[in-house]
């Protein structure tokens, strides 16, 4: 079996980010889960139970799980974001990153209008952003367009093996 690279999520123990570590651990890959402290993300890595023989969570704070993990998943609240990127923007140079926040400015949801959500990533990093454009939920835009369907199918794809550069 191809070995499995190791999965950090920065933002592990909220909601997007605890979701995610639960998966990819149930399929097989390794986690380490991502905190402001440790406590809690030891706390969190604890209450996920991956099964089937796969790794257990661990969890770190913020700046060893950026080092601990080969892909890095950032899944912070957008009012901490600019924040936790200049926290470990050293440790993930060189690195698959990928970016869950989304420019929402409450109370209206709407963009943050930067041309960028994410100006401090290191340049030597491989970056990319699940979200550039956002708007508030309606009954409209609910339903189930083809991009909408587009975007569920991506969302449920494994992660290569294999970055391609």
């Amino acid at each position: 079996m191809q070995k499995r690279p190791v999965l950090a999520i920065i933002g592990g123990t909220g909601a997007l980010g605890s979701g995610l570590a639960k998966r990819w651990a149930a399929a097989g890959y390794p986690v380490v889960l991502g905190s402001r402290t440790r406590d809690k993300a030891e706390a969190a890595a604890r209450a996920i139970n991956p099964g089937n023989g796969a790794p257990p969570v661990r969890g770190e704070d913020n700046a060893a799980a950026a080092v601990a993990g080969e892909i890095i998943v950032i899944a912070v609240p957008f009012s901490n974001h600019e924040a936790i990127l200049e926290e470990i923007k050293d440790a993930v140079a060189g690195k698959i990153v990928v970016d869950a926040v989304v420019p929402l400015v409450p109370p209206k949801v709407t963009t943050s209008g930067r041309p960028s959500c994410c100006p401090t990533a290191p340049s030597t990093a491989t970056y990319s952003s699940s979200a550039t454009t956002a708007k508030r939920a309606t009954p409209s835009s609910r339903s189930r367009t083809p991009s909408a369907r587009a975007a569920s199918t991506r969302a449920r794809l494994p992660i290569p093996s294999r970055a391609k550069r």
